[in-house]
């Protein structure tokens, strides 16, 4: 499939548990954004990639991907505003980057972060939600958190930020830093705004962050019903999860209840992050609070 023809104005690559959903659902309600009625369409996503996740995943991200260029454009209203998108597991896809950055039109590209331990332990307690066997406490989460594990590479944000700028090195990058969404949502909206070149609105509710993205997701929940038949594993999956008849609950929201992290397990996790957290003040200008 040929990419680079693509007419697509901006894309949101990354990261996950850092506000994508937030400020996806705040251009989806911006007047002058045509945003992809698919959240995350996965149209710039590697087999490659793909094949890497877990059964589950694989079926849901099948379900979603848009897999044409007609299928692509058609996530789109095409009213003559700017069009958008935001799949956070780009940034974690050199060949989704290296096909972004090849587009003929270059599109401007939005990067969420959060720090490394907040986001690491959001995303353990959201992966782990549904197995019993988990220790979803800090304590879990401290053990699981070597410097060999999954998790820990996963947050290690600097790594995939050096291929994505390398890859994008033509076009212009905006990172939004997580800390800004929670304390300064109007303003990390003006600084979007501004950085699209699109109008400043004023926008209801875009004060109230904490997952503000539960219409989207229900809005992609009806979708993957509509598109199950073309997986007999994501039907069997949404079936299997349905047999409650708390499809929402089950698939979309955590039943966990967050333990914060307390001062000793912040410098533990801290630490195994310390390099992390130098290279991204050192290199890209970011600091947590």
């Amino acid at each position: 499939m040929d990419y680079s023809n693509t007419d697509i104005d901006f894309i949101g690559i990354g990261f996950r548990k850092c506000g994508t959903t937030w400020i996806a659902e705040m251009l989806a309600n911006h007047p002058e954004v045509d945003f992809s009625s698919e959240k995350e369409p996965f149209y710039f996503s590697s087999s490659e990639f793909t094949d890497s996740q877990s059964e589950v995943e694989r079926d849901i991200i099948n379900a979603r991907r848009a897999n044409s260029s007609k299928e692509y454009r058609a996530l789109f209203a095409g009213n003559g505003f700017l069009k958008g998108e935001f799949t956070p597991s780009y940034i974690y896809d050199p060949v989704a980057l290296s096909r972004i950055g090849e587009l003929q039109k270059k599109p401007k590209i939005l990067i969420a972060i959060r720090d490394p331990v907040s986001a690491a332990y959001s995303a353990y307690l959201f992966d782990n939600r549904y197995d019993s066997a988990a220790d979803l406490t800090p304590d879990g989460f401290i053990a699981a958190l070597g410097e060999e594990s999954e998790l820990y590479k996963r947050h290690c944000y600097s790594q995939f930020l050096r291929d994505a700028y390398e890859s994008l090195s033509s076009i212009s990058i905006l990172l939004i830093n997580f800390d800004d969404i929670k304390s300064r949502p109007k303003t990390v909206q003006q600084n979007i705004e501004r950085f699209l070149g699109i109008k400043e609105v004023h926008i209801d509710d875009v004060h109230t962050i904490k997952n503000s993205g539960r219409s989207v997701r229900f809005k992609q929940l009806f979708m993957l019903l509509k598109r199950a038949r073309k997986s007999s594993k994501l039907f069997n999956f949404l079936a299997h999860k349905t047999e409650s008849l708390r499809i929402w609950e089950k698939l979309f929201s955590s039943p966990v209840t967050k333990i914060p992290l307390q001062s000793t397990h912040l410098e533990q996790a801290r630490k195994i992050y310390a390099t992390e957290y130098k290279i991204l003040h050192e290199e890209y200008g970011i600091e947590f609070a």
